[in-house]
């Protein structure tokens, strides 16, 4: 009977040995991917730190470069599944959509020093969905896919085809880092506590977040022709913009933007913009603000002015 407690016992060592095992990352190794099927959106999940990086003459479309531990990388996953988005007319359109996954078991009790990392070739990217909670997701100049716009306000309205591209935060609490020089960028923030910093050139910014937003919207190096920010969460939005910016507050959090003032000639084509001074001015709820700089064609304003570029 003296035995059983013995047997168990021993058992039960060799189980967590084996367990205590199975949960270190390994011998660092790397391996390569090839998706053959051309994606336009890309939903990362997980904990996997991820780099987006254009296709180029030595890495094609499609191609994914792993590098983690060896008991990690055979559940690092890639696949491809269809995608539908629905404009504001009822129209469907399909995409495809990469879905990048971390599969291993006990996630949670691995070593917090090593997280996998995986490098994306992409050719043209329309959306970008975000649960992770990894600290190192960043991009090279996401330039978005070309689609149907439209937009319009007092002053302009015209429908084209532009560079479009969406970030739709729906979880997680990592760091997202995202460069662009698009067109028009739309930015969702739903669930979460990530830090999410956008960068570069875009000629309408949209930024929404939502109730259950809590992480900071750092659009302050994002250089927007205009900008329509919406929220109603208790975080802070930072921004900036050349013409336009609206803001709707609905909650407790705070905006934040860099105006410039403009000093202007009296003919009214030929508007030149001089930054004189700017300031940095919080906007708290419950408020709503509506400020007009300067309008230049869109299709031709000069790229060396501070928060305007040029479409290729």
């Amino acid at each position: 009977m003296k035995k059983a407690p013995v047997i168990i016992l021993l058992v039960f060592a060799s189980v967590a040995f084996c367990s205590c095992n199975k949960l270190t990352v390994g011998n660092i190794t790397d391996k390569t991917l090839e998706i053959k099927e051309s994606f336009q959106v890309v939903e990362l999940r997980d904990d996997i730190g991820i780099s987006l990086i254009h296709c180029d003459a030595s890495h094609k479309a499609g191609d994914i470069h792993i590098k983690t531990g060896e008991n990690l990388i055979d559940n690092i996953n890639a696949k491809t599944e269809r995608h539908f988005e629905v404009n504001e007319d009822g129209d469907s359109t399909q995409f495809t959509k990469l879905v990048i996954s971390n599969d291993n078991a006990f996630n949670n009790f691995r070593p917090h020093n090593h997280e996998p990392q995986m490098t994306i070739y992409y050719d043209s990217l329309y959306k970008i969905i975000f649960y992770s909670n990894s600290l190192n997701i960043h991009t090279d100049t996401l330039r978005g896919y070309l689609c149907s716009t439209h937009f319009s306000n007092d002053t302009i309205e015209w429908d084209s085809l532009a560079p479009n591209l969406i970030l739709d935060v729906q979880g997680g609490s990592g760091n997202f880092n995202i460069l662009v020089n698009c067109y028009k960028l739309m930015t969702k923030y739903i669930h979460g506590t990530s830090l999410l910093t956008t960068k570069g050139k875009a000629t309408l910014a949209s930024t929404y977040a939502d109730y259950d937003c809590h992480g900071v919207i750092d659009s302050k190096e994002l250089d927007s022709h205009i900008h329509y920010i919406t929220t109603h969460s208790t975080n802070i939005i930072r921004a900036r913009t050349s013409y336009l910016l609206d803001v709707t507050n609905n909650n407790i959090g705070e905006v934040h933007y860099q105006k410039y003032f403009a000093e202007k000639k009296e003919y009214f084509w030929n508007d030149s913009l001089h930054h004189t001074d700017s300031i940095v001015r919080t906007i708290v709820c419950p408020e709503v603000i509506h400020y007009n700089g300067e309008y230049l064609d869109p299709w031709t304003y000069d790229n060396e002015k501070s928060g305007l570029q040029k479409l290729p």
